[in-house]
């Protein structure tokens, strides 16, 4: 008499590739079956189904799988015996036409066998635990063919966030992605999920992930994670002008203790803009001037009044007075008063004669020869007065 029990495999290739799934979880320690009491034997079938190697990919067990082991969790005082190991790999003995098979005797009536992978060098890659009704009859309606999902054992995470870095003030959705890993490096996939939770825990020493309800948009302190996830997360952007990180760390227990990978959010400043500094224009070279060549002086005529200046008591009636112009080759100047109403002159060659007009205060007589030189008395009605000599030099 035989109890089936049919484990249904995808296959990566003829190894039997598997990648781990969920089901139950772990039931103990395996036991082997008791020596007294009724027994049957219950024949494990793990299927390979070759023809379909290449087109599909792993879904439940790991592609690195080389046994399964089976065994049963016996109820004190059952006597242990050593457990069922199935070798999957290419060529196995016990694989024959796409399936490989074993047997182990059970007491008649509910057991529960855990069921373990493993790789080529005998690290644990899965694990999970079913129950059997084991029957002594053989007939159809007693053989119990149950299709069962394991767990995977995870010995490194990948843990990462996308984007990592946002700006500050300005509100962003990020993704934290969360994969284990089993002994060969395997990413574990669904359906199923992780042999033990991975737990995640955040620290946020700035609050920048704080929302308006008061409540942290990173996810909660003890969270547990079962299968591959994405977790979305919500940068509010509450405050703006404030840069840190927060961290989210994933921690899971491996074979050999606690595995553990951290994501660091970064909220940073937006960066300070750098001016362009204007290109410095090229200088067009000036072409170089010729100098205009610069003419003998002329001497200047010693251009003289006499006197420079004239002071009368009063205004007209008043007797009048003269000064004279010379210059060496000037016959005769000219004279121009400032104010007639105070003083008026009449040029005769060299000589000028200036008449008091009916105007206290001052006058200005300018002397021209001419020739660009000139000369100026000065006249006071009335006052004595500071007289000024302006002399000009004359034009050729």
């Amino acid at each position: 008499m035989k109890n089936l029990l049919s484990f249904v495999f995808v296959a990566l290739s003829m190894l039997a590739g598997f990648s781990a799934c969920g089901g139950g979880g772990s039931a103990g320690t395996p036991q082997a079956a008791p020596t007294n009491g009724a027994i049957a034997p219950v024949e494990f079938t793990v299927n390979v189904p070759i023809t379909s190697a290449i087109a599909r990919k792993p879904k439940y067990l790991s592609p690195n799988t080389a046994s399964v082991t089976v065994a049963l969790v016996a109820v004190p005082p059952a006597t242990p015996a050593p457990p069922l190991t199935i070798n999957v790999t290419s060529g196995a003995s016990d694989c024959s036409g796409g399936t490989c098979s074993g047997t182990l005797s059970a007491p008649i009536g509910q057991q529960q066998f855990v069921v373990t992978t493993y790789d080529s060098k005998g690290d644990v890659l899965s694990t999970g635990a079913v129950t059997v009704n084991v029957s002594p009859s053989s007939t159809s309606a007693n053989v119990n063919s149950l299709t069962m999902t394991i767990n995977g054992v995870a010995t490194a995470l990948q843990f990462s966030a996308s984007p990592s870095t946002v700006m500050s003030g300005v509100p962003a959705s990020i993704t934290l992605t969360l994969n284990a890993l089993d002994a060969t490096g395997a990413v574990i996939l669904a359906p199923g999920g992780y042999a033990g939770p991975v737990t995640l825990t955040q620290s946020d020493p700035n609050n920048l992930f704080t929302q308006t309800s008061g409540t942290s948009a990173l996810p909660p302190n003890g969270t547990q994670v079962y299968t591959p996830a994405t977790i979305p997360v919500t940068y509010p952007g509450l405050v703006t002008g404030i840069a840190g990180t927060a961290t989210v760390t994933a921690t899971a227990t491996g074979p050999s203790g606690p595995i553990t990978q951290t994501v660091t959010l970064t909220v940073a400043l937006p960066p300070t803009p750098t001016p362009n500094p204007s290109a410095t224009p090229t200088p067009t070279p000036m072409p170089t001037a010729t100098p205009t060549p610069t003419p003998s002086p002329t001497p200047t005529p010693n251009f003289l009044v006499t006197p420079n200046t004239l002071n009368f008591a009063g205004p007209a009636p008043q007797p009048t007075q003269t000064f004279t112009a010379s210059e060496s080759g000037v016959p005769s100047f000219t004279a121009v008063s400032s104010n007639t109403s105070i003083a008026t002159v009449t040029p005769s060659g060299t000589t000028f004669t200036v008449t008091a007009g009916a105007t206290q205060g001052t006058a200005f007589i300018t002397v021209s020869d001419g020739l660009g030189g000139h000369a100026t008395v000065t006249v006071n009605v009335g006052a004595s007065q500071t007289i000024t000599i302006q002399s000009g030099s004359r034009t050729p």
